[in-house]
């Protein structure tokens, strides 16, 4: 997960004399057709992405600019979000970077900015060998890499995402959980954690749980 905005800054002025200043829309859209097509172009670079069947996904969240439609805006921002499905930040805010410089030829008045938001983490692998529980790869952020995991020696610590409900409503109009799927919240829990307190003396681990992809540690 990598977030961070795309900003341009330009002139404000009347639109009737819009040669008087310099939008900063006309500076940030070519940025933003760039990052917006970004995550197609890199889901053909490498074979663990094809392994996984899975992309980055770069979608453009929020957009503001300007003051009203009558006056050259002198500024804009894009919020935007990317989930790995590869490699680490760093490596994706080195080709954001690069993508949005070469898109604009270099334009100086259009720029990235990751320090608005300094969360950022690679895929999580995490451990799937609980019987009885279908196991998918999922494209939504996870509270997983935050969790303090003590060492144990050579010990290793298993990490675990369970969750009712679907992904596929989160955030929708129809967003929610059911009665049914909570019971079967109460059901799973109890079922695993008999299975997985059978293996505490011979591998320590942390569980979490998610919500309609919200995660609880």
């Amino acid at each position: 997960m990598v977030g961070f905005d795309v900003v341009a800054t330009g002139r404000a002025a009347h639109s009737g004399y819009p040669w008087l200043g310099q939008s900063a829309v006309s500076a940030i859209l070519p940025a933003l057709l760039r990052v917006d097509k970004l995550g197609d172009i890199l889901s053909r670079r490498a074979v663990c992405l094809q392994a996984r069947s899975m992309a980055d996904y770069y979608y453009i969240g929020r957009v503001d600019a300007g003051v009203a439609g009558n006056v050259v805006p002198k500024s804009g921002k894009a919020i935007v979000a990317v989930r790995l499905a590869a490699g680490t930040p760093q490596d994706a805010r080195r080709i954001i970077k690069e993508a949005v410089y070469n898109a604009t030829n270099g334009n100086e008045n259009v720029y990235v900015d990751f320090a608005s938001h300094p969360e950022c983490y690679a895929p999580q692998d995490l451990d799937t060998d609980v019987d009885g529980f279908n196991v998918t790869t999922v494209n939504y952020g996870t509270d997983v890499p935050n969790l303090q995991i003590p060492t144990n020696g050579d010990h290793k610590v298993r990490r675990y995402l369970y969750g009712p409900g679907s992904i596929l409503v989160a955030h929708g109009d129809n967003e929610g959980l059911t009665v049914a799927a909570l019971r079967t919240l109460s059901k799973d829990i109890a079922d695993s954690s008999t299975l997985l307190l059978q293996e505490t003396s011979k591998t320590p681990l942390v569980g979490g749980v998610t919500c309609a992809g919200t995660h609880f540690a």
